[in-house]
């Protein structure tokens, strides 16, 4: 089951903090953004991270994707999810500065990757009732 990809909701979200004022830090969590500022402020940072902008988002693993994807040329380093721009900028990049309308091809295609998904469950659990 190692090439089974997990598809989950969440938020992607841009974090700032005060003492490092020309970086925000782009990410995903599964819980929610406030909650993953605070564990983030518990590992040692001087100040509280904010919650600059936050998104849902059906894929999170995709989302976050995408994103760093589209601000690689702004990362500090390639282990870390900071980059070095402003949070209008990264959101202007991200295209998250329109409002959001549901597209019906990214619908159909989720609900097409979910049955593909579901027959392969259903394979495995028949090939084990066997």
């Amino acid at each position: 089951m190692s090439g089974l990809t997990v598809i989950e909701p969440g938020w992607l979200y841009i974090l700032t903090n005060p003492t490092m004022p020309d970086l925000c830090k782009v990410g995903m969590t599964t819980r929610t953004p406030e909650a993953r500022a605070a564990e983030l402020h518990d590992t040692g940072s001087p100040v509280p991270y904010t919650v600059a902008k936050a998104w849902p988002v059906d894929d999170v693993r995709a989302a976050e994707r995408d994103a760093h994807a589209v601000l690689a040329r702004y990362r500090v380093s390639d282990e870390r999810e900071w980059f070095r721009m402003s949070v209008p900028k990264a959101v202007k990049a991200l295209g998250r500065d329109k409002p959001a309308r549901p597209s019906i091809v990214r619908r159909l295609w989720r609900v097409f990757r979910g049955l593909v998904e579901g027959v392969g469950w259903l394979t495995l659990l028949l090939l084990a009732a066997g």
